[in-house]
């Protein structure tokens, strides 16, 4: 069985209702471009909740993931309101996570969410931090896979899957374990979500910019 956790999938759950492009934020132009119109699934009244603590094993290479979390921790929070969460999450993280990557990880995320071209990451159908699992075939052999997405957008007839990466694009290539895990959790996203789209990017939270990660790309580590 694959399922995705925190996100209602029974027909119970199901609302049919028009998309309004003027009460959504505007869409990066690819992401636009595979939008159609389709049923969308009522938003889950359900936040994923996580120990800080139990992420003190994620290595600098892994800060995206911490920034992920914390992302998803303030996502309800009011502007003001962002900063003191932000240092309240940091203070609980194991000392193991040294004093200049817990700044980096506070001031990474605040930009993220002050950013206006990021702001459709974070309406209400989209949620961050879900565990993900269920049967995928890897190298033509159907294999068990336990995941998670780090951020999951919900649309009419398309979902995004965003993948938090520390660098910068230009100056460096996705790790090929984001590139593996991408391709892992756009497979599993498919056969939860038949007949939708299934989009995935990278987040660099240095620069806050999306980048698109092609079919093809996703297909490779699949096959």
């Amino acid at each position: 069985i694959t399922r995705i956790a925190n996100f209602p999938l029974t027909s119970a759950n199901q609302t049919s209702q028009p998309h309004s492009p003027s009460n959504s934020t505007l869409l990066p132009s690819w992401a636009s471009a595979i939008s159609k119109n389709s049923h969308t699934i009522s938003d889950p009244n359900v936040r994923s909740t996580i120990n800080p603590a139990s992420l003190s094993h994620i290595t600098e290479t892994r800060t995206g993931k911490l920034i992920a979390h914390l992302v998803d921790f303030m996502g309800d929070a009011a502007a003001v309101d962002r900063e003191p969460s932000a240092e309240r999450f940091i203070a609980s993280l194991s000392q193991e996570v040294s004093f200049d990557l817990r700044q980096i990880i506070k001031d990474s995320s605040l930009k993220i969410l002050a950013s206006p071209s990021l702001a459709f990451l974070f309406e209400d159908k989209s949620r961050g931090c879900l565990p993900i699992s269920g049967n995928i075939k890897i190298g033509g052999q159907s294999s068990l896979i336990y995941s998670s997405i780090d951020r999951l957008i919900f649309r009419d007839s398309f979902i995004i899957l965003v993948t938090f990466l520390t660098g910068h694009p230009s100056s460096s290539d996705p790790p090929k374990i984001s590139i593996q895990e991408l391709a892992i959790n756009t497979a599993l996203a498919k056969t939860i979500f038949p007949g939708k789209h299934v989009a995935a990017s990278i987040l660099w939270t240095d620069e806050q910019r999306l980048e698109p990660v092609s079919h093809d790309m996703l297909e490779k580590w699949l096959s």
